[in-house]
C-alpha cells in the first residue's frame, strides 16, 4: 500500500498528470478535496529538493501544510483521516442519512495507513527526524504518532523552554507585610465573589509569569489594575523607582481598551497605580519590522519594562508568543490575560488555551498554580452572559431557551439569508442602522469629530464570511443603499467621503497607527480628514498618510475580536460553512455590551454550538514540570 515513486516524466508544475492521471495517496487526497493544489505543489517541490520521492512523505508534507493553514501546529496521525474527511464533508450539502455513506466512500478512496504503519514508514526516510534530531536538520519530525513541520517543532520547543525557565528561577522578592496590607486595601470587603480576583493578585506578586483567564465581564481588567497597584506598592517598599509598565494587545482597539479600562480604576485606587503610558499593539511593543515576521525585540534586545500585561492572548499565535517570551526580561512580571473560549489566532497556535492547560505554577517549589480563571460576571448585560455561558457549555438547547425567554437583550431573528435579503428584511435593525449612520454622517459632514466618532461603536454588524449573503461586502452594500435613501449619492464621490467609517489594515510605527484602529472621515477647514480615536484625544490625519484602509460598516468576527460595541447584529454563516462554529458565535455575542441580535435559523445556531474544529497542538502535552526541566512527550 505504501509505495515509492520516481518523478521521471512528471514536470515540476505539471499537476494534471499527478492529480488526474496518477493513483497516488497524494493525488487521491487532492481529488476528494482533502488538500488544496497549493499544498500538493509545495509538497512535491519539497520531496524533490530533499530527494525523497516517496508517496507517503509527500502526502504527510501536504497534510502538515494544510493543518498549519487551518491553525494547527502538529499533524496527529491517529485522527488525520477523520479530520480531513470532515474537511471534505463540511463543503458538501448532505443530509444526515447521506453523511454516513459519503464518509465511508471517502475513507475507501483515501486508504491511508494506520498511525503506527504511517509513523514507522516515515521514520526511516532521510528528511524525517525525531525529538532528538539537530535543529533545522530535517523537514519533518515524527514523535510518537505526531508529525511536525520543523519550524513549528522549534517554535513550540522555544515556548516550552522559556516558560519553564521563567517558572524555575527564584521568585520575585516581596515584602509580605506590604503585600498583606495591599490586598486588604484593594479588597477591603469580605466578598466571596472577589476571592478569585484577590487570588490572582497574590499570584502575580509571587510569580514572574501568571495567567488571568475568564469570560466577558468577569473583572479581568479590574484585576489587572489591582495587580499593578500591588506591584507598585512593592517597588516603593523596596525603595525602587515606580515600575515601568507595558500594556499591550494584538490589535490597536484592544490595546486602547485595555489602557482605558485600567485608567478608569485610577480614582477608585486613589493614586496607587504606577504610570501607565499608552496602550500599544504587540507588533509595536516588540518592534515589528514591516511584514517580514521579524522583530527588533528579542533575547539580545529585551524590553525595559518591569511589568508587561498582554490582553486578548487568545489572538496571539505561536510564533509571536515565542518572540514575546524571549523579549521580556527574566526579572519582569508577565501577566497574560484573555478568554480561552474565544476565536484563536489567525495564524497557527492555541497558546492561551495551551498555557491554561499546562500546569504552570508560580515557582519556588510551592506548586501553587499561576493560572486564575475568573468565573463571576459583574457587568449588567441582562441575558448576554447566560447566553454566553450556555454556548461555552456547548448546550444549544439552553442557549435557545435564553433567546426565547429574553426580554430583548438577546434575540434570534429566524431568517434564512439569500441574495435578495437586505435591511428591509429586518425592519427593526433597519431603523437602528439608519439612525446610527445618519447621525455619524451628519456629524462628519458638519466637522463634529467627537460626535462622529462616538457613533461608530453604538452598533456593529459582525459576519463570519467576507462575501455572499452572509458576508461583510454584502451588508456593507446594504448599509450604503440604506444611507442613500436619506443622503443621495452618499459614498460615490471619491474614496474618502465624510461619514465613511474606516478600519486600518496595517501598522505604522512612525504615526503610531495600528492594524485594527477605527475612525471616520470628517470634513474640516483643511479638507476631508480621517479622525481616529486612540482612547485619549481624537486625532485627524490626511488620507494621504494612510496605507491599508477598509470601510467598516460591517466587519468579520475576527476583526471585531478585542473590541466592544453597545449592540451587535451577528450574521450567522450558512449550514455547512467551516466558519459556523461555537467559538465564532461565542466571540461575536461577547462583543456586545447591552444587546445582541442573531440573524439565522435555529438549525444554524444548533450546528454552530455543536461544531468545533479543535486545532492540534503539542504545546500543552510537551510541558512537564520536573526538577530537571520540561520533558518532551
Amino acid at each position: 500500500m505504501i509505495r515509492t515513486r520516481e518523478h521521471a516524466g512528471v514536470g515540476e508544475h505539471d499537476l494534471s498528470v499527478l492529480i488526474r492521471g496518477s493513483d497516488t495517496l497524494l493525488a487521491r487526497a487532492h481529488t476528494v478535496g482533502a488538500i488544496d493544489v497549493s499544498d500538493v505543489q509545495l509538497a512535491r517541490t519539497l520531496s524533490q529538493l530533499t530527494r525523497c520521492p516517496d508517496d507517503l512523505f509527500e502526502l504527510t508534507t501536504a497534510l502538515g501544510l494544510a493543518a498549519v493553514r487551518a491553525g494547527s501546529t502538529v499533524l496527529d496521525l491517529e485522527d488525520a483521516e477523520e479530520r480531513f474527511v470532515d474537511v471534505v464533508l463540511q463543503r458538501e450539502d448532505l443530509g444526515a442519512a447521506e453523511l454516513s455513506t459519503r464518509r465511508r466512500e471517502l475513507l475507501d478512496t483515501l486508504q491511508w495507513p494506520t498511525a503506527s504503519e504511517w509513523a514507522d514508514h516515515l521514520s526511516v526516510l532521510p528528511p524525517v527526524g525525531d525529538a532528538g534530531s539537530e535543529p533545522n536538520s530535517v523537514l519533518l519530525r515524527v514523535v510518537g504518532h505526531s508529525v511536525y513541520l520543523e519550524r513549528y517543532w522549534l517554535q513550540e520547543e522555544l515556548v516550552v523552554d522559556l516558560l519553564h525557565a521563567r517558572q524555575v528561577q527564584t521568585p520575585p522578592v516581596i515584602d509580605e507585610a506590604v503585600a498583606a496590607e495591599s490586598l486588604a486595601r484593594l479588597y477591603p470587603a469580605d466578598d466571596s465573589r472577589q476571592a478569585l480576583q484577590r487570588l490572582a493578585v497574590e499570584r502575580a506578586l509571587t510569580s514572574w509569569t501568571t495567567v488571568l483567564a475568564g469570560g466577558p465581564g468577569t473583572g479581568k481588567t479590574r484585576t489587572v489594575a489591582r495587580v499593578l497597584a500591588a506591584v507598585a506598592a512593592q517597588f516603593e517598599a523596596l525603595s525602587l523607582p515606580a515600575p515601568r509598565v507595558a500594556l499591550a494587545a494584538p490589535s490597536g482597539k484592544a490595546a486602547s481598551r485595555l489602557r482605558e479600562s485600567v485608567a478608569e480604576q485610577a480614582s477608585e485606587l486613589a493614586g496607587q497605580l504606577p504610570p501607565l503610558g499608552a496602550g500599544q499593539t504587540l507588533h509595536s511593543l516588540l518592534g515589528a519590522r514591516g511584514l517580514t515576521g521579524e522583530y527588533r525585540a528579542g533575547p539580545l534586545d529585551q524590553l525595559p519594562h518591569d511589568v508587561v500585561v498582554v490582553d486578548e492572548v487568545s489572538m496571539v499565535d505561536l510564533h509571536q508568543f515565542g518572540i514575546l517570551l524571549s523579549a521580556v526580561r527574566p526579572t519582569a512580571r508577565l501577566l497574560l490575560v484573555g478568554d480561552p473560549q474565544q476565536l484563536k489566532s489567525v495564524s497557527a497556535g492555541t497558546v492561551l488555551a495551551d498555557v491554561v492547560r499546562s500546569g504552570l505554577t508560580v515557582g519556588g517549589g510551592s506548586g501553587e498554580p499561576a493560572i486564575t480563571e475568573l468565573t463571576v460576571g459583574w457587568r449588567n448585560e441582562a441575558d448576554i452572559q447566560p447566553l454566553a455561558e450556555a454556548i461555552r457549555a456547548r448546550d444549544a438547547e439552553a442557549a435557545l431557551a435564553v433567546l426565547d425567554s429574553s426580554q430583548g437583550s438577546v434575540r434570534l431573528v429566524e431568517l434564512e439569508l439569500n441574495h435578495s435579503t437586505s435591511w428591509d428584511s429586518l425592519p427593526d435593525r433597519r431603523e437602528l442602522v439608519s439612525d446610527q449612520w445618519n447621525r455619524v454622517v451628519e456629524a462628519a459632514q458638519e466637522g463634529r469629530v467627537a460626535d462622529a466618532l462616538a457613533g461608530l461603536d453604538r452598533h456593529r454588524v459582525l459576519c463570519g464570511h467576507r462575501e455572499g449573503p452572509w458576508g461583510v461586502s454584502t451588508w456593507t452594500a446594504h448599509t450604503l443603499e440604506l444611507l442613500r435613501r436619506t443622503h443621495p449619492g452618499f459614498g460615490m464621490a471619491g474614496e474618502y467621503y465624510p461619514g465613511r467609517p474606516v478600519i486600518l489594515t496595517t501598522n505604522d510605527r512612525a504615526l503610531g497607527l495600528s492594524n485594527g484602529d477605527t475612525g471616520v472621515v470628517v470634513a474640516t477647514a483643511e479638507g476631508n480628514r480621517v479622525a481616529l480615536n486612540d482612547g485619549q484625544a481624537p486625532r485627524t490625519l490626511s488620507p494621504a498618510l494612510l496605507r491599508g484602509v477598509d470601510s467598516v460598516f460591517a466587519m468579520t468576527v475576527h476583526k471585531g475580536q478585542g473590541s466592544q460595541f453597545d449592540q451587535v447584529t451577528v450574521i450567522l454563516p450558512p449550514l455547512g460553512s467551516p466558519l459556523l462554529t461555537r467559538d465564532l458565535v461565542y466571540t461575536a455575542i461577547t462583543r456586545a455590551i447591552s444587546q445582541v441580535t442573531i440573524v439565522g435559523t435555529r438549525e444554524q445556531l444548533r450546528a454552530a454550538i455543536g461544531t468545533e474544529y479543535p486545532r492540534a497542538s503539542g504545546l500543552a502535552s510537551r510541558w512537564r514540570v520536573e526538577e530537571d526541566g520540561p520533558a518532551i512527550s
